[in-house]
């Protein structure tokens, strides 16, 4: 018999328990940094939990994250539609998450998936070394706030949250009265931090600005826990350099991709 239903804290506080963040990185977030703020749906063949799904609102897209169980007793599409639909999301809507190249397959079997997917890999600093040091990186104030968000909001960068800009601490790297170049974080706790939303303005690239930016998230991070993380997509083969030269280790490879939530149809 399947069953799904929304995990209470303690079945949550379980899983939390079994997650490795190198191993199941962006799930590890969700049971972690943003478990307050998520909401976690198992499903239930003959009472063994199979996978479970995460979801949280607070992203620009429905963002979700999955940790499978049992493969093998695993019904994904029936699982995703009864999330939809105990989310009271419309049929056709679309969640965005980074998998596996295990769970990939999985999605992809299931034909959720709704685009190709994208190579995506996360990185540990590990050589404080290689690290940059200068001044010519400011933080960004509170009455900034708006203007960081635009300015990132312009350059595609819609991988942040308006908590991120608030309780976070931004920087940015000025041309005259305008950005060149702002960095963040998606996470900032002593369990991890995970740098986040580093772009440069395109007319201001091939000045040293990325390597600056990330050294001082990187300093700053690291006052505040020894695990410090980034993720970028695979196919930035010169964000990744850079990174490596500033003694970042890739300790993951995933993919990210878009799928659909709505592959079953429910007999109420």
């Amino acid at each position: 018999m399947i069953q799904h239903h929304k995990l209470d804290v303690k079945a949550v506080e379980r899983l939390a328990e079994k997650i490795k963040p190198e191993e199941d990185y962006l799930f590890f977030t969700y049971v972690s940094m943003r478990r307050n703020e998520a909401s976690f749906f198992g499903q239930f063949v003959n009472e063994r939990l199979t996978g479970v799904l995460a979801y949280t609102d607070q992203l620009p897209f429905p963002a979700f994250a999955f940790y499978g169980l049992d493969y093998k007793e695993l019904q994904l599409d029936l699982f995703v539609s009864y999330v939809r639909k105990l989310l009271n999301l419309h049929e056709g809507i679309v969640g965005g998450t980074i998998l596996s190249d295990v769970d990939l397959a999985l999605f992809q079997a299931a034909k959720l998936t709704v685009n190709e997917p994208t190579a995506f890999i996360t990185m540990k600093h590990e050589d404080d070394q290689k690290l940059l040091k200068g001044d010519l990186v400011e933080r960004i104030t509170e009455t900034e706030w708006e203007a960081c968000a635009r300015f990132l909001a312009k350059s595609e960068m819609n991988y942040f949250s308006e908590r991120e800009l608030q309780q976070y601490p931004f920087y940015a790297i000025r041309e005259g009265e305008h950005y060149a170049a702002v960095g963040g974080f998606h996470f900032y706790n002593e369990m991890l931090v995970e740098l986040g939303n580093i772009v440069t303005e395109p007319s201001f690239r091939g000045k040293g600005y990325a390597k600056a930016i990330t050294s001082k998230l990187t300093h700053v991070g690291k006052a505040y826990s020894p695990n410090v993380y980034l993720s970028v997509f695979a196919q930035n083969t010169i964000a990744i350099h850079i990174y490596k030269q500033l003694g970042f280790k890739v300790v993951s490879n995933r993919w990210i991709t878009d799928f659909s939530l709505a592959a079953y149809s429910i007999v109420k």
